[in-house]
C-alpha cells in the first residue's frame, strides 16, 4: 500500500478502539476431490497447449500457479487484526486514517458474503475487503458512518471476489 496512506500501527496515536475483530488473511474454500481432478486436468490441458504453441513462459506460469495453490492448501491462513478507531482503521500492522478513505460499503448476503469494503483515496492503493466474521453489519456501518461516507450505489461484492468464491479459488 501507498506510504502516504499508512503508518505502522505502533505510531498510531493511542485512541479508543471502537470495534475490533480478527479474520483469516485469505479464505480456504472447501474443495472436493472432483474440484482437484478438474483443476488438474485443466492445468495439464493448458500445459499441453503451451508446449504445442511453443509458449514456454505460459507453461511456467501454469506450473507456478498450480504450485502456489498446492502450497496454500498445506498451510493455515494467518489471522489479521482489524480495528476501527476515532482516527482511522488498523489492518494488521498498517493504519489508514479516515480522511484517506474515499468511501465504504458493506455487502451482507447471509450464507454467502458478509464483508466490509474500503476504497482508499489514492488510486494506487487497492480497495480493501474485510470479512465481518461475527460482527453485526449494522454496528460496523453505524460506527464507520461517523467518519467515512458510505457508497449506497455499491450493492455487491467485486466480480473478482464473486468469481473466486464460485470457482473456489
Amino acid at each position: 500500500m501507498d506510504e502516504e496512506l499508512q503508518k505502522p500501527a505502533e505510531e498510531e496515536v493511542e485512541e479508543d478502539v471502537l470495534l475490533e475483530w480478527e479474520f483469516n488473511e485469505y479464505e480456504r474454500p472447501e474443495r472436493s476431490k472432483k474440484w482437484y481432478l478438474v483443476a488438474g486436468l485443466a492445468a495439464i490441458a493448458l500445459l499441453v497447449y503451451a508446449l504445442l504453441a511453443h509458449n514456454y513462459i505460459f507453461g511456467v506460469i501454469i506450473i507456478l500457479v498450480a504450485l502456489i495453490y498446492f502450497l496454500y492448501d498445506l498451510h493455515e491462513s494467518p489471522k489479521v487484526q482489524f480495528a476501527i478507531t476515532p482516527a482511522g482503521v488498523r489492518v494488521g500492522r498498517k493504519f489508514i486514517r479516515h480522511r484517506d478513505i474515499t468511501h465504504f460499503w458493506i455487502v451482507y448476503k447471509p450464507g454467502h458474503v458478509k464483508a466490509l469494503y474500503l476504497r482508499p483515496a489514492v488510486w494506487t492503493v487497492p480497495q480493501l475487503s474485510i470479512p465481518l466474521e461475527d460482527q453485526d453489519p449494522l454496528q460496523v456501518r453505524g460506527t464507520l458512518l461517523q467518519y467515512v461516507p458510505e457508497n449506497l450505489n455499491e450493492e455487491d461484492e467485486p466480480v473478482s471476489e464473486a468469481l473466486g468464491r464460485m470457482l473456489k479459488l
